[in-house]
């Protein structure tokens, strides 16, 4: 009935080279598409970059002969700026500036029974020998703390506390 006589092992081994050829040249082609998409990013970002740092570039000389303009039109101007914008260093032997008076304890409401943490810590450590021992210093600034104090006033570190 059938003339021919068929070979299902040749056919099956040519079906299998040739999904195996077309599978490599397909990974190869989307390879291939792979790196020219990467490519292409790439590219787009080095542009990118280029056109923000002319972009910034362009904002610099902006803003240089704007400042040049304004020395060039009033130079008094220019320097009392320079020295206004430039803090004032005090000598080292000065004392530190005193508080506003803001911060005073005579500005603290006397209804308000809150103590004064930071003038207090002050006084204590100013009196001398009557508060010898009821101070210490703080292992982590140096500061003098009061010894009920758990932690430090200044700089917030924790106290051992010595249970007599």
């Amino acid at each position: 009935m059938y003339g021919r006589r068929r070979r299902p092992l040749l056919g099956a081994a040519v079906l299998v080279g040739a999904s195996r050829a077309s599978a490599r040249h397909e990974v190869e082609r989307q390879a291939a598409l792979d790196y020219q998409r990467e490519l292409a990013i790439r590219q787009e970002v080095e542009a990118q970059r280029l056109r923000d740092a002319e972009q910034e570039k362009a904002t610099q000389r902006l803003v240089q002969e704007e400042v040049q303009r304004a020395i060039s039109t009033n130079p008094n101007t220019a320097s009392s700026s320079m020295a206004a914008s430039q803090p004032l260093q005090q000598p080292h032997n000065s004392p530190p500036p005193s508080y506003p008076p803001a911060y005073h304890e005579s500005n603290i409401r006397s209804g308000h029974s809150t103590d004064n943490v930071y003038n207090d810590h002050q006084a204590a450590a100013s009196t001398g020998t009557e508060a010898v021992g009821k101070t210490r210093h703080c292992t982590e600034c140096g500061v003098v703390c009061q010894e009920k104090d758990r932690f430090c006033w200044k700089c917030g570190a924790k106290h051992v506390v010595q249970e007599n």
